[in-house]
């Protein structure tokens, strides 16, 4: 297996399960991470993260790992 799409894949799985978390269950996200005033912004920045993983995730598996990914 190619190391650029293995890494690749890994970075992506963390990410998305990053992303996914506060989306999944915002109080233990909080609990954790501690009080936050603009949860709209917490919801943004998790659908960015998820996006991005899912981008990480499919070109690791398409073995197409470029500069700009």
């Amino acid at each position: 297996m190619d190391r650029i799409s293995l890494l690749a894949k890994l970075q992506g799985f963390y990410w998305v399960i990053t992303g996914v978390w506060p989306l999944v269950h915002m109080p233990s996200f909080l609990m954790v991470t501690g009080p936050k005033t603009d949860l709209w912004l917490v919801v943004t920045v998790s659908l960015l993260l998820v996006l991005i993983g899912l981008v990480l995730v499919v070109a690791g598996f398409r073995k197409h790992v470029t500069s700009e990914i």
